[in-house]
């Protein structure tokens, strides 16, 4: 079990009372029916992920919200294995990032960031820059495969995903055609319930018209 899973701590209580009522013929009320349990995961790693929550849903939903993590036997990993098959470089990469997890950089209370070190990544001002970083001269290489498939870029917000998106496909040559999906019942019965507005909202979570292909 994950804590990053959206309901970690309801499934683990879940867990729990499912594997008691096992073993009650038994008299047996302990902790998962006294049955050991292994839980493993990265608590450095991002916090579940629950749409239309706050932060503190978040922190809540996590394993160690739940009641039972005072009964949950801590065993650490310490050693990157990895790392020092790869150099020096990788070593010091591993730390930084390990660092991070554990709250351990220079941390501005005033904006609520956390300096990274500058070893760490690189720095843009904007998304625009950002782009057109990691995709020089997209405009001459959009159509290599090879060149596109080594470079990626990730976010944390669907609304930003969308904004790269688009900036990328304006520069690109051609005119732009946009594709769209079957937006009406086959059942003229069922317009009651699924009206144009339900079939064609603004927005989905993908922050993309849900009509749009």
């Amino acid at each position: 079990m994950h804590h990053g899973s959206p309901q970690g701590a309801k499934r683990l209580e879940a867990k729990d009372r499912m594997l008691r009522d096992e073993v009650t013929p038994r008299g047996n009320d302990d902790v998962m029916g006294g049955i050991p349990v292994l839980l493993g995961g990265d608590l450095c790693q991002t916090l579940p992920v629950i749409p239309g929550s706050t932060p503190a849903d978040e922190l809540n939903a996590g394993l160690k919200s739940s009641h039972l993590w005072t009964q949950v036997q801590q065993i650490e990993l310490t050693t990157n294995v990895r790392a020092p098959l790869h150099g020096d470089g990788a070593q010091i990469f591993a730390n930084q990032l390990l660092d991070l997890g554990n709250g351990r950089p220079p941390f501005d209370a005033s904006p609520c960031t956390v300096k990274l070190p500058v070893a760490l990544c690189n720095l843009v001002d904007s998304l625009t820059d950002l782009v057109a970083e990691v995709f020089v001269d997209i405009r001459q290489n959009y159509t290599s495969y090879d060149w596109l498939r080594e470079r990626v870029l990730l976010a944390h917000r669907n609304d930003s995903v969308q904004y790269m998106n688009d900036s990328l496909l304006e520069t690109l040559r051609g005119d732009a055609t946009t594709y769209m999906s079957i937006d009406t019942v086959t059942n003229v019965d069922d317009a009651v319930c699924y009206p144009t507005e339900f079939l064609n909202p603004k927005k989905s979570q993908a922050c993309r018209p849900t009509y749009y292909l």
